[in-house]
């Protein structure tokens, strides 16, 4: 199951659930629980309008709206221009932010990091590295990395991962 984008210029876009589709959806969930949670959290976190969502903006105010959750485009406090930029912008959290880049976290234990490689826009591996050395270059990186398959279900892990991402676990690196 996905979590799929559907733009529309002339009213307001959305994000809903669906599987199988023709589209990519920009998240991915094994099971529709797991999809529905996390849209139900994006609505409350990014404070979108579950009314608008569901197409049913001619209801009137939300509840989110009726609890401070909701910009408001259910009563005009928000243009459909604003709401559309918003929406976007929670898709563009897991566009890859350069076609060379690493995502930096925790270890295997002490100061270990470890990293994914995104190189060329792709997947090329993994690695391990002590927090207090420089891996800021292709080369450095490529004598440390794992190297390994880039996989439908990867690509779609690391999209799920930029999601959720600060952005100090983000570096983007030089050719």
């Amino acid at each position: 199951f996905g979590i799929y984008f559907r733009e529309n210029k002339t009213t307001h876009s959305r994000l809903e659930i669906g599987k199988g589709r023709k589209s990519q959806p920009f998240l991915n969930f094994k099971t529709k629980e797991e999809a529905d949670s996390q849209l139900e959290k994006i609505i409350n976190d990014f404070r979108l309008c579950q009314n608008a969502n569901n197409g049913e903006l001619s209801k009137g105010e939300c509840f989110g709206h009726s609890i401070n959750t909701c910009n408001g485009i259910c009563v005009g406090d928000e243009s459909k221009h604003e709401y559309n930029v918003r929406i976007k912008e929670i898709v563009n959290k897991t566009e890859y932010p350069s076609s060379n880049f690493l995502i930096v976290s925790q270890g295997r234990e002490g100061i270990e990091k470890s990293f994914i490689f995104i190189k060329d826009s792709k997947f090329v591996g993994y690695g391990y590295y002590e927090f207090h050395h420089q891996i800021k270059s292709i080369d450095r990186i490529e004598k440390i990395l794992t190297q390994a398959e880039e996989l439908a279900d990867v690509k779609s892990l690391i999209r799920n991962y930029l999601f959720k991402a600060n952005e100090n676990q983000i570096i983007n690196i030089e050719n």
